[in-house]
């Protein structure tokens, strides 16, 4: 083996110390958090657009979380300049036990959200990222309803055995329509629930380079189970039961990609808003393209009514398999994906039926990861995008609205 000089390893210290420096920082950014000795910057979607607020710009302040204090306290600040409000994230927790496995989280968030979509139970990061759609488009506000809301809640995580994870949470929460536009719906409510969450992910193992934070499962399924029941006589202007599984499973093979499949179902039953569990493969889409009409003051005489869904999610990974260039600045991922929904709505008034039918949903799409791939101190930093379109008996009337397009840093 041929010795390196001392200027060839003055030269790769130089650059170590270079990864090691700004490397962490580029980590942080890439992560949205930012560390400073004790305290870290939260810079996660610092900056967004949307239909409701116009330019967004947000950022939020906490304790450094590296460092494995026995607690948690920071707060996010936002501003939307077509909107002119302020709005507010404060948290705190402390953590029973050092490896945050037995915690209480507290929380009070004032912002924007659209449908109650089941959020499971995800791993023990350091902080838990949470994605929301806010509408762009007018068209998109037919199944994503914007709403201020105004949540106050406490959770309690516990782990008493290293693969089985649960969480209870009690939040009350107030929502104001954010647009004019909810014909026959609910503008403003009140909901206080419990919930109960149960995570089982065999032997995995969470990976942290820095502030990124990822999971390497070797062993499926990954189950997910909740269940929420919201409290009439709690500030509650609904009543009903939501149970909803989630189970992941993955195939790998060396020449002919990865195969991700996840399927999920949920069970409604009660008295709900039911713009508030809109979504792109909701039968509430379907309600709307057929022009249902909701009689007045539907949500006062609403009646006993279910909405049940199963779903089948398919992510066909071609890794490299299909191109395999040789420059560092471009390795295209192919993934193919395909979802299948099968939705049943039956909504009824004290008085009648107002709507009882079951309804397919299918879209497929295409992804692909690291189109433009750049190496920066030490992390490579990945362009890509996605394309979704929706196709079948109950895809919507305008093609423009059958198609979704996302752009993606990774």
């Amino acid at each position: 083996m041929k010795r390196k000089t001392p200027k060839q390893i003055n030269r790769i210290n130089k650059f170590a110390k270079l990864d090691s420096t700004y490397g962490h920082h580029v980590g942080g950014i890439l992560a949205g958090v930012n560390e400073f000795k004790k305290v870290e910057i939260l810079t996660e979607n610092a900056v967004a657009f949307n239909l409701v607020e116009g330019r967004r710009f947000g950022i939020g302040i906490g304790n450094n979380q590296s460092l494995r204090p026995r607690f948690r306290i920071g707060a996010k600040v936002a501003y939307g300049f077509r909107d002119k409000q302020f709005k507010y994230d404060v948290f705190g927790s402390w953590n029973i036990t050092k490896d945050r496995n037995f915690r209480i989280d507290l929380n009070y968030k004032k912002d924007l959200s659209t449908s109650l979509t089941t959020e499971f139970l995800q791993p023990n990061y350091y902080i838990n990222r949470q994605f929301e759609f806010i509408p762009v488009r007018a068209a998109d506000t037919v199944l994503f309803k914007p709403y201020y809301f105004e949540k106050k809640s406490v959770a309690f995580y516990f782990k008493p055995q290293v693969w089985n994870s649960f969480k209870i949470t009690a939040e009350n929460q107030w929502r104001d329509a954010a647009l004019n536009n909810i014909a026959g719906g609910v503008n403003h409510f009140g909901l206080t629930q419990i919930m109960f969450d149960w995570r089982f992910a065999y032997r995995e193992v969470i990976n942290r380079s820095g502030r990124i934070e990822s999971t390497i499962n070797r062993f499926y399924p990954i189950l997910n189970f909740h269940v929420s029941r919201a409290l009439p006589k709690m500030n509650s202007n609904f009543d009903y039961w939501k149970y909803a599984l989630s189970s992941q499973y993955q195939i790998r093979t060396k020449r002919a990609g990865i195969l991700n499949l996840n399927l999920t179902g949920e069970y409604l039953n009660g008295i709900f808003p039911i713009q508030y569990f809109s979504g792109p493969f909701s039968s509430v889409r379907y309600l709307f393209e057929k022009k249902v009409i909701l009689p007045p003051n539907f949500y006062k005489n609403q009646g006993v009514s279910n909405n049940q869904s199963i779903s089948l999610g398919v992510n066909y990974d071609l890794m490299n398999l299909l191109f395999k260039p040789k420059s560092k600045y471009t390795q295209p991922r192919i993934q193919l994906l395909h979802q299948a929904t099968l939705n049943y709505l039956d909504l009824n008034s004290k008085e009648a039926n107002i709507y009882k039918d079951t309804n397919l949903f299918l879209s497929a799409g295409l992804r692909v990861r690291n189109l433009v791939q750049i190496p920066v101190f030490g992390f490579k930093v990945g362009l890509g995008g996605s394309v979704r379109m929706q196709y079948g008996p109950n895809k919507p009337e305008l093609f423009k609205n059958r198609l979704f397009f996302v752009l993606n840093l990774m």
